[in-house]
């Protein structure tokens, strides 16, 4: 076969016109040929198709008949028990499951701690749930006598 008869293969930047558009789902700016395309990815595009992301969330959660709590039962840390949501897909932020019920529910990223009435670190019901300081914190939690027992040096000894 001659070399004059082989077909060139067409690149996106060859006689086609190429676009630069932002993703629908993460935002980032992808290049196509068809202006028509609104994902950079399947993943992306499979992504809007499963709803919103406060739909995702909820539906890791598990309201129990005749239970108070709203069990998170999707990820969570192995080191301190509380559930963990990611936030923004694919380069967003893993946030605390608790604290992302909170945003939900009154719609701002709170400055203080999210801390739990039900003392449940799996819970995320919004009304199980008030803000307060680290000092807040620690106070609730020697109130209920949960933290570490104060060593009896006598025992030591």
């Amino acid at each position: 076969m001659e070399a004059g008869n082989l077909k060139q293969p067409r690149s996106l930047s060859g006689s086609r016109r190429t676009h630069s558009i932002p993703c629908e789902k993460c935002s980032r700016t992808f290049v196509t040929v068809d202006p028509r395309q609104k994902f950079c990815d399947r993943g992306c595009y499979l992504a809007s198709k499963r709803g919103t992301e406060a739909h995702r969330f909820w539906s890791k959660v598990e309201k129990i008949p005749f239970v108070e709590c709203w069990y998170w039962v999707a990820s969570f840390t192995t080191d301190n028990g509380y559930g963990r949501f990611r936030v923004g897909g694919r380069d967003g932020y893993t946030e605390n499951a608790h604290r992302y019920s909170w945003v939900l529910e009154h719609g701002d990223e709170p400055k203080l701690w999210v801390l739990h009435k039900c003392d449940n670190r799996l819970c995320v019901r919004p009304d199980h749930l008030f803000l307060g300081t680290h000092e807040d914190n620690m106070a609730d939690m020697a109130r209920k006598g949960r933290g570490r027992k104060p060593m009896n040096l006598e025992v030591v000894r």
